[in-house]
């Protein structure tokens, strides 16, 4: 480049310069560069046009710009997280301050953020410069390593790629004591440093601080004392390393791998007899991050689209969508596939890189969102003048008719196609669905004028329509109906495509004759009766005659039938009983036992009964002595009997052995229940032997008058002899 002498920086430098992208900007670069061991011209930049000198490009006229000073020999650059702008970061000369400046499509932000941490950068006099050693950002953006030659340290930074903040030191002893180089494997997982004539490891996941210091491993070394220099990542995803004065660059074949198992082969890449010093060319870090990449229609039913951000240096590619089901279609080769997941949910895919011989692996958790739900419903035919609503409603969604209207209901009432589209307001995902209506002419008929029929008769309404259903006033779906009744009648008939149409007829009644003959009665022997309506028209009784008047004078159900002028007929019946003159009797008087009841009944029916407790039931239950009367009554009269009832007793015989006579009518009287029908003899006998009492015929009225107190003894026998009893009855006052 013709203006490209003069430029500052160092070859002694350790990270001399890097070159920057213009975000947004494809023919402009930013050249950044750094002085040696913390000298006056410290941080500059330059801008490089590539589409002067013709396409060969040109330093502008922006040259060798000082941002900072002084700084340390260090500065590295990584993407921002929003994968478009860029950060600058160096470490200042004689301080702790880290410099990270933004570069976005605006151009370079010349006031960078200062981030206090960690271990200052420092000359320690004759013992060495701080100024030395590399530093490099994780290709993932999260982290920054660093060395200090002559403290021997090892210092690991967390990184904001947001922000831009450096935070959280951890600081590592160079045991070796000359520290130079340092650089991430591809994933960041590991940290690579050059010390001499050694190579170290540290496992940046191996936990806690103080368990990632403990990882601190040596695993490969010089069998001569040549020094270990730079160590740079590439895009074939292997670790290269400087050997002073060597005619090969050592390679760490397998970066991401723990201990010696990274396959550190010290001879790995012949420069074809050209010799190597201590440095490597500094890069953006972002560029040797595995490519990532991203997708597009995330909508079940629709084919995702995936695409890698860069392709640049993939030689082949794998891909793994995590969704069995598609079978053969679960993997592609294309770098740029499509695939139609089978259902929605949670897909985990998997992109395998092969670029220069090394695989590398991005997986990524899709979500294939479900569509709206929609179902608009069959096909439908409509009559004219009705219109059916087509409900689209389901939550979250946005709703396009065919009409444009965006409402999630649609009245529509002409022969048309009708659709709509629902899309997802969160995921913007679409459904749609089509319905088809169609609208036709309903069936033409007429039930006739309204019109009358006698009561009690019936008018037949019969319909022809071929093909179409029928559906009456009183739910029945024949093609005709009987009408027995007054009343609004109506039709529906539906034809063949659903149209429906109706008719209503009114029928009246023609009023029927009365024709009353009068309440069912009742009549006396020798008593006639006449039977009339007294009405103009047609009789005929049931005994075939056909007179106005019918004489009655037995019983029986007598009916007529009438017909007026108008032909509408009625009947009427009656009946006609006879009753008789009563007789009856009740039993003659009797004598029943003592707890036992006997019914009184007359034996007739059909008649008004009055007993002498006012009760007028047909039977009398008697359950105590006394006199007893029935009153029968019917159309014809009256009649009364009357029964006397008394009661005896019909037990064994008791005798009491104790009675009270003290006049308190309670067991005065020495009762003995079983001699009242029969002749029986007493004799009372006191203590003394002495006969105070005796009767031919005791009528249980011994009461012990002037008796005093105390046990008496009794002959009780019949006056035949047949039976005799004797005890004792205690005489109490």
């Amino acid at each position: 480049m013709p203006n490209g002498g003069g430029l500052l920086g160092d070859p002694s430098s350790t990270e001399s310069a890097i070159v920057v992208p213009y975000p947004q900007r494809d023919s402009l670069y930013y050249l950044f560069t750094v002085d040696n061991e913390g000298q006056e011209d410290g941080l500059c930049y330059s801008i490089i046009n590539m589409n002067l000198e013709g396409g060969l490009g040109n330093i502008t006229d922006d040259k060798n710009i000082p941002l900072e000073t002084p700084v340390s020999e260090k500065v590295t650059a990584i993407r921002h997280q929003n994968k478009e702008d860029i950060w600058l970061i160096t470490h200042g000369w004689e301080t702790d301050s880290f410099f990270v400046y933004s570069i976005t499509e605006t151009g370079l932000n010349t006031e960078p953020l200062i981030f206090e941490v960690g271990y200052p950068h420092e000359d320690i006099g004759l013992i060495g410069n701080n100024a030395v050693g590399y530093m490099r950002v994780a290709p993932n953006g999260e982290k920054i390593a660093l060395v200090l030659q002559v403290d021997k340290l090892i210092e690991i930074y967390d990184f904001d790629n947001s922000t831009g903040e450096v935070s959280n030191p951890i600081s590592i002893p160079d045991t070796a004591g000359g520290c130079y180089g340092v650089e991430f494997s591809p994933d960041a997982s590991k940290l690579y440093i050059t010390s001499l004539y050694h190579l170290y490891q540290i496992d940046l996941l191996a936990g806690t601080p103080e368990e990632i210091i403990d990882s601190y491993t040596l695993i490969g070394s010089s069998d001569v004392p040549i020094y270990f220099g730079a160590l740079q990542l590439a895009t074939d995803g292997k670790i290269y390393m400087c050997h002073k004065f060597s005619e090969y660059l050592g390679v760490i074949n397998n970066p991401t791998e723990l201990g010696t198992d990274c396959n550190f082969d010290l001879y790995g890449q012949y420069l074809g007899g050209r010799t190597s010093q201590m440095g490597l060319p500094n890069f953006i870090q972002t560029y040797f991050l595995p490519p990532d990449f991203t997708y597009i229609d995330y909508c079940y039913k629709d084919s995702t689209i995936f695409i890698i951000e860069d392709i640049t240096n993939i030689d082949s590619v794998l891909w793994n969508f995590g969704d069995p089901s598609s079978n053969l279609e679960n993997t592609s080769e294309l770098f740029s596939p499509k695939h139609l997941f089978t259902q929605v949910g949670d897909f985990q895919v998997i992109l395998t890189i092969y670029r220069g011989g090394v695989a590398y692996l991005k997986e990524l958790i899709i979500k294939i969102n479900p569509l709206p739900e929609i179902d608009l419903g069959q096909d439908t035919i409509i009559c004219i003048n009705d219109t059916i609503l087509l409900d689209a409603y389901t939550e979250n969604v946005n709703y396009l008719w065919n009409d444009f209207s965006t409402d999630s209901v649609l009245n529509i009432y002409n022969t048309e196609t009708y659709w709509v589209q629902l899309s997802d307001i969160y995921t913007n995902c679409k459904n749609s669905d089509t319905i088809n209506l169609i609208v036709s002419s309903p069936p033409d008929f007429s039930l006739g004028n309204d019109t009358s029929f006698c009561l009690n008769d019936s008018i037949i309404l019969s319909l022809s329509y071929p093909n179409s259903s029928f559906l009456w006033s009183d739910f029945s779906t024949d093609t005709s109906i009987v009408i027995y009744n007054i009343g609004t009648y109506w039709l529906e008939i539906t034809d063949s495509i659903t149209c429906v149409n109706s008719d209503t007829i009114v029928i009246n009644n023609y009023d029927l004759p009365i024709v009353n003959l009068g309440n069912d009665t009742i009549i006396c022997p020798n008593t006639i009766i006449n039977l009339s309506i007294n009405r103009v028209g047609e009789y005929f009784w049931n005994n075939g005659t056909t007179n106005e008047i019918l004489t009655v004078d037995t019983s029986g159900t007598y009916y007529l039938f009438f017909a007026d002028t108008l032909g509408c007929k009625n009947n009427d019946t009656i009946n006609i009983s006879q009753k008789y003159f009563l007789e009856f009797s009740l039993i003659n008087d009797t004598i029943i036992c003592e707890d036992e009841n006997i019914i009184l009944s007359s034996g007739l029916q059909n008649v008004d009964f009055l007993w002498q407790d006012d009760s007028q039931d047909n039977t009398l239950t008697v359950y105590e002595a006394g006199e007893y009367w029935l009153k029968a009554t019917n159309i014809c009269g009256s009649l009364t009997d009357t029964v006397i009832i008394n009661y005896k007793y019909c037990g064994e015989i008791y005798i009491p052995n104790i009675i009270t006579p003290n006049n308190d009518n309670i067991n005065d009287y020495f009762k003995i229940k079983g001699i009242e029908e029969a002749e029986w003899e007493l004799e009372i006998i006191n203590r003394w032997g002495q006969t105070i009492y005796k009767t031919d015929d005791y009528l249980n009225n011994w009461k012990a008058e002037k008796q005093p107190d105390g046990v008496y003894f009794y002959i009780l026998q019949k006056r035949d002899y047949n039976q005799k009893f004797t005890g004792f009855v205690h005489v109490y006052h």
